[in-house]
Parts: C-alpha cells; sequence; structure tokens
C-alpha cells in the first residue's frame, strides 16, 4: 500500500467514526429535544366486570390534547393467569374510533375461571402539530392499566 493511499483509508475511517458518533448523540439528544415540546400522551383502559368466565370486552382510550393524533394502536404487555387475549395488538384500523384528538380501541379477552387481576397494555400513537406552517410529528407510548374482575 503507497503511503497517501494509507493516510486516506485512515481518513475515511476517522471520518466514518465522527459520522457515527455525530449520528449517536443525535439520536441520543432528539428525544429529549421533541418530547419536551411535545403534548403529552395520556391513555386509560377500562374493562367490563364480567358475571361468569368467558368473553370480556376493553376499551382503549388515548389523547394527545394540543395535537392530532394520526395513527396508533394498542399492545397486550400482561394479563393474569386466569385471562386469554383474543388478539395481542389492536391496530389503527380496528379503531371504533379517530377523532383527530382521541382515539378509541376495543379489545376482547377470554377468562377461563373466575379471578381478578391486571391487564396491561401498552398504547401508542403518532401525534401531529402544526407549527411555522410545518406538521410536526413525534411518536409516543404510555402503558395503561385495568383491574379485570370475573365471578362474584
Amino acid at each position: 500500500m503507497q503511503p497517501h493511499a494509507h493516510r486516506s483509508a485512515s481518513r475515511s475511517a476517522r471520518a466514518a467514526r465522527v459520522a457515527v458518533a455525530s449520528l449517536a448523540l443525535a439520536a441520543t439528544l432528539a428525544p429529549r429535544l421533541a418530547v419536551a415540546d411535545a403534548p403529552s400522551l395520556r391513555a386509560s383502559l377500562t374493562c367490563s366486570p364480567a358475571s361468569e368466565p368467558g368473553r370480556v370486552r376493553c376499551e382503549v382510550e388515548a389523547q394527545v390534547p394540543g395535537a392530532q393524533i394520526k395513527w396508533a394502536d394498542a399492545e397486550i404487555v400482561r394479563v393474569p393467569d386466569h385471562i386469554t387475549p383474543l388478539k395481542g395488538r389492536i391496530g389503527p384500523h380496528d379503531a371504533a374510533v379517530k377523532d383527530p384528538q382521541l382515539w378509541r380501541l376495543s379489545l376482547a379477552l377470554v377468562a377461563k375461571r373466575a379471578g381478578s387481576g391486571p391487564v396491561v397494555v401498552r398504547v401508542r400513537v403518532v401525534s401531529c402539530q402544526t407549527a411555522d406552517g410545518k406538521e410536526h410529528c413525534t411518536p409516543s407510548s404510555v402503558e395503561a392499566t385495568s383491574i379485570v374482575k370475573v365471578g362474584s
């Protein structure tokens, strides 16, 4: 290898390391900056009590005051032993309500026997605000919990 070729390769490698470090730093700082300005996501989970084992209906509501929700889903994270989810994720196409600031997603569970325990879902949204004539969108997620009661 010629001496100047070695320096070029060394400079290229150094430039690549600097670029990777810069991207890593930007990725670390960008979420903090975006979250500070973004409206906060509020989510709730409500499950209807069931008098006996069988189907249990739950509703997830996601709200982002001051922003428009463009996309949302709910992923079931945890259920008690006596509960089985019919679907692990409720996608945006399954949303029952898609108002700009409020989305409602319905999910169904099956209770195998009487009992109670927490159901936890992760609610994810992409919400957008318009500032300076440009739309700025931010992803966010939050967990919501409800106690499922089956039987007396």
